[in-house]
């Protein structure tokens, strides 16, 4: 096997990257390095944008000894800080006057209903959905200045549970599942983006993915939270039918450079949307109905905050 497991699909689909790039948000683990790791193999300069220096520098020198010709930075961003969000938009407004791609990939399901982000909304929604929105807003105006750009969102095929309600009950409230508090950042971001891939801008090419269900520590940096024999076993179990994460990532790099992407929606073409080579599809109509008022009322949120 070589460098890259699905090098043939990679190079059907993306050519020379010399000249582009592309932040990345999340990339020192799970599909967001995958990501960072395929593009870095096409030739683009990769800005992982991470919460932790060192895990990201063990990401960075991971990819560097694999691929030596791998341009790989790196921005501090925490996405459960709104403090570390506006940072991080200054540094990367002021370091890179010209990028080509923006990938909201940073997530977290994390396994302890209680914790809290470091402004005290509840950490699922808090990281996953508010930090995303707010980071979104707030590098608006510079994704404008881009002569194109895509940006992307990466969701997750839990948008498909539950119906819309009232969201900023969400935005405080810890008396909900974990996995609803997962499903409804995700539900609620996706639709936010699609907000944005409606509208017809010039330059700047919304579209997001959902990566079915990938073989990744998203639950969090606390997957030691759950005991250890529950973890083998669902590991184990769940192995067999979960998308390999660089196969996964395939469609985040096809969504960060390729052209015409604005609108786009990309998904597994496997069985339940659980795995495979990503496919186009239409935007679910769940997501489409609700995303100018989740878009409005989260925008008033913050605007009562002061932040907006």
């Amino acid at each position: 096997m070589g460098i890259i497991k699905y090098q043939k699909y990679l190079d059907s689909h993306i050519g020379d990257l010399s000249n582009k790039t592309v932040v990345i948000t999340g990339a020192n683990s799970g599909i967001g390095f995958y990501a960072a790791r395929l593009l870095a193999f096409k030739g683009a300069r990769i800005i992982m944008a991470c919460r932790n220096l060192g895990r990201a520098e063990e990401a960075r020198k991971a990819i560097i000894e694999a691929i030596p010709h791998a341009r790989i930075e790196i921005l501090i961003y925490d996405q459960a800080s709104l403090a570390s969000i506006e940072q991080f938009a200054d540094e990367l407004t002021a370091k890179y006057p010209l990028i080509n791609g923006f990938v909201f990939n940073a997530g977290i399901f994390h396994p302890k209903k209680d914790a809290v982000t470091k402004d005290g909304y509840p950490l699922t929604i808090g990281t996953n959905y508010l930090g995303t929105f707010y980071l979104s807003e707030l590098l608006r105006p510079y994704f404008a200045k881009m002569e194109d750009i895509n940006v992307v969102c990466v969701g997750s095929l839990a948008n498909r549970r539950y119906k819309y309600q009232e969201i900023t009950t969400y935005f405080t409230s810890k008396k909900t599942t974990l996995y609803r508090q997962y499903a409804l950042s995700k539900k609620f971001m996706m639709a936010n983006h699609y907000f944005f891939m409606k509208q017809k801008d010039t330059n700047i090419h919304y579209s997001m993915m959902h990566p079915g269900v990938a073989s990744t520590n998203i639950v969090s940096g606390t997957s030691n939270s759950f005991p250890r024999w529950f973890s083998r076993i669902a590991r184990g179990f769940m192995s067999a039918f979960m998308n390999h994460p660089e196969k996964a990532a395939l469609g985040i790099a096809i969504l960060a450079v390729q052209e015409k992407m604005h609108g786009c929606y990309l998904l597994p073409r496997g069985l339940f949307e659980i795995s495979g080579y990503p496919k186009s599809k239409i935007v679910p109509q769940k997501l489409a109905n609700n995303a100018e008022i989740i878009h409005e009322k989260t925008l008033a949120f913050f605007r009562e905050l002061g932040k907006l």
